[in-house]
């Protein structure tokens, strides 16, 4: 038994056969699973965690010149 796509989309339904193992056929696949997503993710949460990694980088190099007596409160910078 062939399946039909399962597509409603706004109402117009589609009548093509779905593509083998899944309910939707090859136009619609794609809009269903959004394909490509999860490469698009996956460089995301590298991005995090490359962010994050600096972060924590600054906030030690930060707490260790706090320890040597560094006073970022104090203006530095002169015009």
């Amino acid at each position: 038994m062939t399946n039909r796509c399962e597509w409603i989309g706004e109402g117009e339904g589609c009548d093509h056969l779905a593509v083998e193992g899944r309910s939707y056929c090859e136009q619609h696949l794609w809009l269903v699973y959004q394909q490509g997503t999860a490469v698009k993710r996956k460089k995301d949460l590298r991005t995090v965690d490359s962010v994050r990694t600096w972060t924590t980088l600054m906030d030690e190099a930060v707490q260790e010149l706090e320890d040597e007596g560094y006073d970022f409160r104090l203006s530095r910078w002169e015009a």
